[in-house]
């Protein structure tokens, strides 16, 4: 089990590790005053409708307006994807100094390519907002859109835009739930700090306000059940821990994908099993519909891959994995790793060449982990899909044994979820080999 920590200093010294440690979906900026009521008001709205959506927020209502917090922000603002800044009239009117904190909280934004949303309530004049004079590194924001919020009927129509069109959302990390004891602190901390820097988010346990024993382990089962990829932290402490062998049994009833890591191992071993899950957590997408790769990205994402969308136009290139890492030969690929190739037109003689040598070195490394599908809307174009890739399907299937699934559904979000249901499938099997 997670770490149980007790008395304030524990709990002071957990918010600071965690606000340290963990990347932050949006930073709200704003310029606090003497009249701080509105503009109060406005944040705390806003960061509980995010946070209801899952987003995790961050704002500088949360921290007093010192050196301390304020850098704090900054190292904040570098792990954030996007950075709002709520405009009224006294916002930007302190940025001529280069020592200002909102002046520098959005040239940090700029420099570690945050997406700006300028942003105020529907009340105010858009007129108002930008002083006369303001330095060169924000003269952009007088051309940018300014995001207008409804405080009253319409503001959850306008969270619900923000959601859909203006927020970028990051997909490039996923929830893995670690279990340990919290006997081995100093070693867990390496597990974390590994997954983490493999662009995973290792889920630790901190309960501090739950006292009763069954209405804790409910909380952990919850939260077990909500997550799909487990890494299983076996050592004296752990096979000594209730705790750690019931969350062991529960994960292990769930039928889900889970690595076990002996941490009284070397640290090199340690390193070794954090590597073959990360392995086995790796897909390749390749697929002559973006609309298909990105919808099966977004699936696999959620259930904690590691996912590379390979557009068809550029395979012939190099192999783009693990969003922007060019991969110049099969070879480079993990061997534990899935390739999934989705056809839902004719291919191109380029295509079938390129895929054909991908699927010619996977099956000779390791033949289960190349899936092959040809994804149609109907019958009938389902009939022409095979009749226009007969010879590849022919040669797939003689010379690599490699048999091709056909899926009809009408819908992109059906033939991805098909997709995705069989290397959960398959998945399973390889893990519990």
């Amino acid at each position: 089990m997670g770490y149980i920590a007790h008395g304030e200093g524990y709990k002071v010294l957990f918010r600071i590790i965690t606000t340290m440690a963990n990347k932050y979906d949006v930073f709200i900026c704003y310029r606090k005053s003497d009249n701080d009521q509105q503009a109060s008001g406005v944040i705390q709205s806003i960061k509980l409708a995010l946070s209801k959506k899952g987003f995790r927020v961050f704002s500088t209502l949360d921290a007093p307006q010192d050196n301390v917090s304020h850098q704090l922000s900054l190292s904040i603002i570098k792990k954030t994807n996007n950075f709002m800044l709520f405009l009224t009239t006294e916002t930007l009117g302190g940025c001529t100094d280069p020592n200002d904190f909102i002046r520098q909280e959005i040239e940090a934004a700029v420099r570690f390519r945050c997406k700006i949303i300028p942003f105020t309530v529907s009340e105010n004049s858009f007129s108002d907002l930008f002083p006369e004079f303001l330095p060169s590194s924000m003269e952009f924001l007088t051309h940018m859109q300014v995001f207008s919020f409804s405080m009253t009927y319409f503001f959850e129509d306008c969270i619900n835009k923000l959601v859909k069109n203006v927020l970028t959302i990051d997909n490039s990390n996923a929830w893995v739930f670690v279990s340990h004891s919290n006997k081995d602190f100093d070693k867990i901390v390496k597990v974390r700090n590994k997954l983490e820097a493999l662009q995973y988010k290792p889920l630790l346990f901190f309960l501090k306000c739950l006292e009763d024993d069954k209405e804790i382990f409910e909380l952990i089962k919850r939260e077990i059940k909500a997550r799909d990829r487990f890494i299983l932290c076996d050592s004296q402490n752990s096979r000594a821990s209730e705790w750690v062998q019931k969350e062991i049994d529960f994960i292990k009833s769930l039928n889900r994908p889970y690595e076990i890591i002996d941490l009284d191992a070397s640290d090199s071993t340690i390193n070794e099993c954090i590597e073959r899950f990360d392995r086995r957590s790796s897909v390749y997408i390749w697929s002559t519909s973006d609309e298909i790769a990105n919808q099966l990205s977004k699936r696999l994402i959620s259930k904690a891959f590691k996912v590379g969308i390979l557009p068809s136009t550029y395979l012939y290139d190099y192999l783009d994995f693990k969003r922007g890492v060019k991969v110049n030969d099969f070879k480079e690929i993990n061997k534990n790793a899935y390739i999934v190739a989705v056809i839902n037109r004719e291919l191109s003689k380029n295509e079938t060449q390129v895929l054909d040598s991908c699927s010619d070195w996977f099956r000779g490394s390791d033949g289960d982990a190349f899936l092959l599908y040809v994804a149609s809307e109907s019958e009938e174009e389902r009939s022409d899909l095979i009749r226009m890739n007969t010879e590849f399907l022919k040669e797939m299937h003689q010379g690599n044994g490699i048999h091709a699934r056909y899926i009809t559904s009408q819908t992109v979000q059906n033939q991805a979820e098909l997709v995705m249901q069989d290397i959960l499938k398959l998945d399973n099997y390889r893990n519990a080999k």
